[in-house]
């Protein structure tokens, strides 16, 4: 015989321009029942699975989601599907970032539930007037004035050698970004540069903002002895700005 139990909670919220947003825990339990010697019912609960999604409460506000994301809605709401990225070429663009070449916009009141899944690994940024630069398929979706596109490398060797690809993911504007991070948000680090220089051996880096410049040079002066060090080249970042990295990432891609 067993029992079943399901509680929800929230674990983080924000809000901005009449949108609030809810990350939600589901905790699943099963237990299983069984009679003790006084013929009372005794429960023993198995290890609990968990799941999450976000949550939108709009009021007269608007949000961007990826396609495929939503799970249902409900409320006074109206849907469309927009893109920032105008031009074939720019869609294009998006697409070899790894995002869809249009977004789903969601306007009105009510609420928006995205898509269950089996980690809450949301990284949620807040930019005013600023620019984010994230690896390919980390954002889905955002609220707020936001134009998403898609960036090119400014070197494309750097692109090459460094493991990010060509193309990265543009959010700039002001209003709330939402990522999917590979690794736990509390194993992530949000590095502050103040015209000053980040270098990162490995692709864990997965965001910066905007006036932050990326570039990948060898770990030593010439290439012989770059591959002499054990280090072949390392991605570098410049300026004054924020980057994001997952230092655990490679653990825990061992791991799992």
């Amino acid at each position: 015989m067993s029992k079943y139990k399901l509680v929800a909670q929230i674990i983080d919220e924000h809000e901005q321009q009449g949108v609030k947003i809810e990350v939600v825990e589901h905790i699943f339990k099963k237990a299983l029942v069984g009679i003790a010697p006084n013929e009372v019912p005794m429960y023993r609960y198995e290890d609990p699975k968990y799941a999450y999604h976000i949550k939108f409460k709009l009021q007269n506000g608007a949000i961007q989601i990826e396609p495929g994301w939503l799970h249902y809605m409900h409320g006074n709401l109206s849907i469309s599907t927009t893109s920032s990225a105008t031009g074939l070429g720019s869609m294009l663009k998006r697409a070899a970032a790894g995002e869809s070449m249009s977004l789903t916009e969601i306007k009105g009141t009510g609420e928006v539930h995205l898509e269950p899944m089996n980690s809450k690994n949301f990284l949620i940024v807040e930019i005013e007037n600023d620019c984010l630069i994230a690896d390919k398929g980390l954002f889905f979706a955002g609220i707020g004035n936001l134009k998403v596109t898609s960036e090119m490398q400014s070197n494309v060797s750097s692109a090459l050698l460094g493991g990010e690809g060509l193309f990265q993911t543009k959010v700039e504007g002001s209003g709330i970004a939402i990522f999917h991070s590979p690794v736990p948000v509390d194993e992530l680090e949000c590095i502050d540069l103040n015209n000053d220089k980040l270098t990162v051996d490995g692709t864990f880096a997965l965001l910066r903002t905007g006036d932050v410049n990326f570039k990948v040079e060898k770990s030593a002066k010439t290439l012989v002895g770059s591959l002499k060090s054990g280090e072949g080249v390392l991605q570098t970042f410049s300026g004054t700005g924020k980057v994001w990295i997952a230092s655990t990432l490679a653990v825990r891609q061992k791991l799992y």
